[in-house]
């Protein structure tokens, strides 16, 4: 969600240098940004979309990991700075959640091929076709892409737990969603502190 930020923002200060207030140039500019998200999408069809339709499709059981590479990671991110820093109105915390999720089994990619075949011909929501353990770690991913998002972790777990709640209520599960949210908007906010240069954590939206 930072990286993002600050692309949309260099690509702000790159607009307004090269169109010179001009608004056929700006127009030009966007669509070129436009295009090349999605030049960069098209051949991985995992990166299209929010992500939020897979990521509750695996939370009742389907297994897609598919959805979660590192060349999905990859394509999405820069698809998706593309087109905010295009101007396209579109909405960050969905595929921040894909992105989370992403980079989860990025980082271990074997816990979530072993919790597939040791929750293999479970049933019920403790023992998805995912697995107890991945689906907890996806709702965190959930948690955590939505509080990065807004800067606002409990935001995240109200999200969480709406996923949740069709299938079951885990207090386990919900505290994790807790600390992830938390930890990932203080992340979000001590990365945006630091590179503006200031000596305090500063809001997500100034009000003078």
């Amino acid at each position: 969600s930072f990286l993002i930020d600050a692309f949309t923002y260099l690509a702000g200060g790159l607009r307004h240098n090269l169109t010179m207030n001009s608004p056929l140039k700006a127009i030009c500019f966007n669509v070129v940004l436009a295009c090349l998200a999605r030049l960069i999408v098209r051949p991985t069809v995992e990166a299209e979309g929010s992500g939020f339709p897979e990521m509750k499709a695996m939370l009742f059981g389907k297994v897609l990991f598919n959805f979660l590479t590192f060349r999905v990671l990859v394509s999405k991110a820069l698809a998706l700075s593309l087109g905010v820093g295009a101007g396209l109105p579109l909405g960050k915390e969905g595929p921040n959640v894909h992105l989370a999720a992403c980079v989860a089994r990025v980082i271990h990619p074997s816990f979530f091929e072993k919790r597939v075949h040791s929750s293999h011909g479970a049933h019920g929501a403790g023992g998805s076709g995912v697995g107890s353990a991945v689906s907890k770690l996806l709702l965190a991913a959930c948690a955590v892409g939505v509080g990065a998002s807004f800067s606002a972790p409990i935001g995240g777990v109200i999200f969480a737990l709406e996923l949740m709640l069709p299938q079951t209520y885990d207090a386990f599960a919900y505290w994790g969603c807790f600390t992830a949210g938390i930890i990932g908007a203080i992340t979000y906010a001590v990365e945006r502190t630091l590179t503006s240069g200031g000596a305090e954590i500063l809001p997500l939206i100034s009000s003078n």
